[in-house]
């Protein structure tokens, strides 16, 4: 009997809805909403897995790179070490490092470059910085070493070897009438480069701690400490739970100071692609509202017909449902599986297309990263045909309980 009453659906699914005259209004929208509707699916998958790439580099490479919260003590400190182990045993930090930032600025062919140079120990708590390193083989920094992006390498024409002067400006003793007395002079030799493809390339140098230390004139003393949490959107809370654990901390300064706009930036467009597509996926499903609307319009004679020998309105309903959902489920299907090939391939594309010109289309000076990255999440894509789907059942819906009351005496009256 069940059997039966598919078989009777189907039938009537392929004649209520076969048009004889393809130039037909009515069949001219069903095609239209089933390529608008599969190509508003692809093309926001593909444009939600760049948008989520943007995010999730984002959090990988600059904030695993930018302390997430940035200690100020009193004063220079040499009891840092004993500081770093009460921060690093709260279950909530990541790691824990001292922290020795100075500005200065390279003079390189008789023009300069501003740059914030960082001490480091590449040896000892500084392990995540080897893996932007471009020579694994040379992960330690000695007393007149610096290392630089290759970005900076390559914009002044620097190889491995190349010496280098930094104007370090002094903190003491400042001679208002001779400006060259309020700087000193340190030369280092380049020994490797980094690669983090994000704008921190832009700037950003490492020298060794010791060094650092004695340029800053704080003879092993720290007076800043980097902190990286497991949550990296708590670091205020945080922050501030460690500034009462731990005495001697006057300030306290988190990422989102310094990269919060680029974060909110990079969510805003998110929602932005995400409201201008999803309102394609509207008007492609209020095209099979329109559509169906007109199928019942056009087929009411045949409708009528079809009750007046006993047809079940829940068959009817049914009938239009199966046809809606076909064409709804047809698109989710090949919608998806465009936006997977697309997500997944437009990197290497866009990789492609750049070594054709032959220059970076996207720029750390302009943009946060200078690559296109692409994250497919699954949770997304499952949502995304969840609701399109919802959205098609319920614009199917109507027309087909509006076939179910149609009253066959009056539309025969005439006939």
């Amino acid at each position: 009997m069940i059997l039966k009453r598919y078989n009777i659906i189907f039938y009537l699914t392929k004649k209520l809805f076969t048009i004889k005259n393809n130039l037909s209004l009515s069949s001219f929208i069903s095609k239209l909403t089933f390529i608008s509707l599969t190509l508003s699916i692809g093309i926001l998958i593909m444009v939600m897995s760049i948008m989520n790439g943007f995010e999730f580099e984002f959090k990988k490479r600059i904030l695993n790179l930018a302390p997430h919260s940035t200690l100020l003590l009193n004063a220079p400190s040499q009891n840092w070490p004993n500081v770093v182990k009460q921060i690093e045993a709260q279950p909530y930090v990541l790691r824990s490092d001292p922290s020795v930032r100075l500005n200065g600025l390279m003079n390189i062919n008789d023009s300069l470059q501003p740059l914030i140079i960082k001490g480091v120990k590449l040896n000892e708590n500084h392990n995540y910085l080897k893996q932007y390193l471009t020579q694994n083989n040379n992960s330690e920094i000695h007393d007149n070493e610096i290392i630089f992006s290759t970005k900076l390498a390559n914009d002044f024409n620097l190889k491995i070897g190349d010496k280098i002067k930094i104007f370090i400006p002094k903190k003491n003793n400042i001679d208002n009438e001779n400006f060259f007395s309020n700087i000193k002079v340190e030369s280092f030799i380049l020994s490797n480069t980094f690669y983090t493809g994000t704008e921190i390339d832009n700037y950003l140098s490492l020298i060794d701690m010791s060094k650092a230390m004695l340029m800053k004139q704080h003879k092993n003393a720290i007076q800043e400490i980097n902190v990286q949490y497991l949550e990296v959107f708590k670091s205020k809370y945080h922050g501030s739970l460690i500034a009462n654990e731990v005495g001697d901390i006057i300030k306290v300064s988190d990422w989102s100071q310094e990269y919060g706009g680029l974060y909110h930036t990079i969510k805003l467009s998110r929602d932005l692609v995400l409201l201008i597509l999803g309102c394609i996926i509207l008007v492609s499903v209020f095209n099979l509202h329109v559509t169906m609307t007109m199928i019942v319009k056009h087929k009411s004679k045949q409708i009528s017909i079809l009750k007046t020998l006993g047809l079940e309105n829940k068959l009817l309903i049914m009938t239009f449902l199966l046809k809606g959902c076909s064409i709804t489920f047809l698109s989710i299907i090949i919608g998806t599986l465009i936006g997977l090939i697309f997500a997944i391939s437009v990197p290497y594309v866009f990789l492609f297309i750049e070594s054709l010109l032959g220059f970076n289309l996207l720029s750390t000076e302009i943009y946060p990263i200078d690559y296109l990255p692409s994250k497919v999440i699954y949770s997304d894509i499952i949502f995304i045909n969840f609701v399109t789907f919802l959205l098609a059942f319920l614009s199917t819906l109507f027309p087909a309980i509006r076939a179910s009351n149609i009253n066959p005496s009056i539309n025969l009256s005439n006939f």
